[in-house]
């Protein structure tokens, strides 16, 4: 338990030293008198940390012991085994756990029951996304739901987490125009009211998105929202190119020809939506030799991305200028 504790603080130096004292006793005596399900739980808080192998060998005979006669212990233990297949990867044996582990009745009560499966539920979440069944995903994601709101008041921060996962799912499912809704419900929890890295991320998400259904006020309105949490780091580091972006079309709105600012709010909807999207598309290496003219919005907005996670900012506006110009080309 202190183990885990560490983990959670991220105190990753004694969370190690802990779980090797623990891994020396456990070998030494504890072994036969170890509940399976106590070592799933061991292996699960480990398994995040550096130079987990070990522990994970050691574990792994025990963990894997099914209950026979305990329900509760049986869910548990299934719990924790998933999550070790999960961090390795093995993302189709860490749902098979969690089916298995969700299946289980028993006479325990029912609110720890159903704490128990939306711990599972929201992992399986994870999982299906992994493996880019995003409509499982979101299925799984309303069951959760309904975990939560029967144990947890709203305002706990579990929901606030929640609301913007399920508006990260809805973006990658090609459905942005959906998550207004989620990220207003996140922004509404006061526990992250103070992060100012959750703030500017959703902030930025909210004015793609109202750039995408063509509210440009209200994209505005978000803009100057997400100015105070801008960071060089992030996604946030857009918003100045959002916000001139908007001006531009509500001046093209007031001034221009109507069937000319119709195809240029389309077109930047079209952006908007493009660069949602690749928001969740894995990086890529841009070649030496690529062939900017000929390279797609999409690949544009990649290679972006794959400078700003790299700190080359230089490089990333680069790109995604590019890419918002040939988007917003007009014949």
């Amino acid at each position: 338990m202190l183990g885990a504790s560490y983990v959670a603080m991220k105190e990753n130096e004694l969370a190690s030293e802990s779980y090797r004292n623990v891994l020396q006793s456990f070998e030494l005596s504890m072994k036969e008198f170890t509940s399976p399900w106590l070592a799933a739980f061991m292996a699960s808080s480990h398994i995040t940390l550096h130079h987990s192998n070990q522990t994970i060998d050691t574990l792994e005979p025990l963990m894997n012991k099914e209950y026979s006669d305990n329900e509760v212990y049986e869910k548990m233990r299934l719990l924790h085994v998933g999550h070790v297949c999960l961090e390795r990867q093995k993302f189709v044996d860490a749902l098979n756990h969690w089916d298995e582990a969700v299946e289980i009745a028993s006479y325990t009560p029912t609110s720890l029951m159903k704490i128990l499966n939306g711990v599972m539920y929201m992992q399986m979440t994870v999982a299906y996304f992994r493996l880019n069944s995003i409509s499982n995903a979101l299925n799984i994601m309303e069951s959760t739901k309904q975990c939560l709101e029967s144990n947890y008041p709203s305002t706990h921060r579990l929901f606030a987490i929640f609301d913007f996962t399920c508006a990260y799912y809805l973006i990658k499912n090609g459905r942005p125009s959906q998550t207004i809704p989620c990220l207003k419900k996140a922004l509404e929890n006061l526990s992250f009211s103070n992060d100012k890295d959750f703030l500017s991320i959703v902030y930025t998400l909210l004015v793609m998105d109202y750039i995408y259904i063509g509210d440009l006020n209200c994209a505005e309105e978000y803009c100057y929202e997400a100015i105070p949490y801008i960071s060089p780091n992030d996604l946030s580091s857009l918003i100045p190119h959002l916000l001139d972006l908007i001006l531009d079309l509500k001046r093209i709105a007031l001034n221009g020809n109507p069937n000319y600012t119709s195809q240029y709010i389309r077109a930047a909807m079209l952006f908007s939506q493009r660069l949602l999207s690749a928001i969740v598309l894995n990086s890529i290496t841009p070649s030496e030799s690529i062939d900017e003219q000929t390279c797609t919005t999409d690949e544009l907005i990649v290679f972006a991305n794959y400078y700003r996670h790299r700190q080359d900012y230089v490089h990333a506006e680069k790109y995604y200028m590019m890419a918002l110009d040939k988007t917003t080309e007009i014949d």
